[in-house]
C-alpha cells in the first residue's frame, strides 16, 4: 500500500498596499503607452482623481516607482514625475545594498562578470545587426579619442560592455550586464582609481577591437574567449594593484542611483 506524499503547502500571500497597487497600475500605463524618458505624467490632482486614491498614497505609489528607476521627481511649481530613461541603476542599486548586508566584497561583483559576461557576448555575436555594431564600434572610436581622460574613458568603457549587452536581444542580460558595471564603474572611481595609466588603458581598448571583431564575424566562442580574457586580465590588474580593496565589504553609498 502506497502512501500519499504530502500535499505542499501553497505560499501564503500578503495583500498589497494600495500604493503599491496604484505605482503598478502606473508602471503598467507607461509600457502599454510607450511613454518615452523625459515625459512628464499628470499633474498630483489628476492622479488623484483618476485612481480615486487619497494624496499620501499616490505620493507613495511615485515614490515607489522613484525607487524603481522609472519616474525622477522634477522639484518646483511645474514640476512632477517624469519618465526615467530605463538603464539599470536602480538595480545596480538593490543589489549594492543587498550585497552589503550579505557583507560581499567588490570581488563577488567581479566573479560574477568574469562568468556571465562571456557568455551574454556568444549571445550578441549570434544576434547582432548592423546597427550594433555601429553602436558597439562608435564606443571603441570614443574611447580611442578619450584616452588621455579618465573619467570619460571609464564611460565610454561602460557604454561599450551596455552596447554589446544590448546585442544579445536578451533584456535581462543587458539589465544584469549594465547593473554589475554601474556598481563596478562607481566604486573603481569612489577608489580614487585614475592612476589607471594610459598603456593599461590602450590594452582594455585593444581588448574591445578584438571583441568587436568576433562579434562582426559572429563567431560565438571567439567572442566569448574574448570577453573573457578581457574581463579576466582587468581582475587580475586589480588584484595586482588593489587587492586589499577587492576584499573589503562592498557599501550600498558607493553605487550612486
Amino acid at each position: 500500500m502506497s502512501v500519499a506524499e504530502p500535499a505542499i503547502p501553497a505560499p501564503t500571500q500578503r495583500p498589497q498596499k494600495m500604493a503599491t497597487l496604484v505605482a503598478q497600475q502606473i508602471l503598467s500605463e507607461i509600457t502599454s503607452e510607450g511613454l518615452e524618458a523625459g515625459v512628464m505624467l499628470p499633474p498630483e490632482r489628476e492622479m488623484v482623481e483618476k485612481y480615486g486614491v487619497a494624496r499620501g498614497t499616490l505620493r507613495e505609489a511615485l515614490r515607489l516607482l522613484e525607487l524603481q528607476g522609472v519616474l525622477t521627481m522634477k522639484p518646483g511649481p511645474k514640476g512632477g514625475p517624469v519618465v526615467c530613461r530605463a538603464d539599470g541603476r536602480s538595480l545596480a542599486w538593490a543589489i549594492a545594498a543587498q550585497l552589503q548586508r550579505f557583507g560581499a566584497s567588490f570581488r563577488t561583483v567581479l566573479d560574477a562578470r568574469e562568468r556571465l559576461e562571456p557568455a551574454i557576448t556568444a549571445m550578441a555575436a549570434e544576434r547582432r545587426e548592423q546597427r550594433d555594431l555601429l553602436v558597439i564600434g562608435g564606443t571603441i572610436a570614443e574611447m580611442r579619442r578619450n584616452l588621455g581622460d579618465f573619467r570619460t574613458f571609464v564611460g565610454d568603457n561602460h557604454r561599450f560592455h551596455a552596447a554589446v549587452a544590448n546585442a544579445s536581444r536578451n533584456a535581462l542580460c543587458e539589465v544584469l550586464v549594465t547593473s554589475l558595471r554601474w556598481i563596478n564603474d562607481g566604486i573603481v572611481l569612489d577608489a580614487e582609481y585614475r592612476e589607471y595609466p594610459r598603456d593599461r588603458r590602450r590594452r582594455v581598448l585593444a581588448s574591445h577591437e578584438l571583441i568587436y571583431d568576433r562579434i562582426a564575424a559572429q563567431d560565438a566562442p571567439g567572442a566569448a574567449a574574448a570577453m573573457h580574457e578581457h574581463i579576466k586580465g582587468e581582475n587580475e590588474y586589480l588584484d595586482r594593484h588593489w587587492g586589499h580593496f577587492m576584499n573589503q565589504p562592498l557599501r550600498w553609498d558607493q553605487v550612486a542611483q
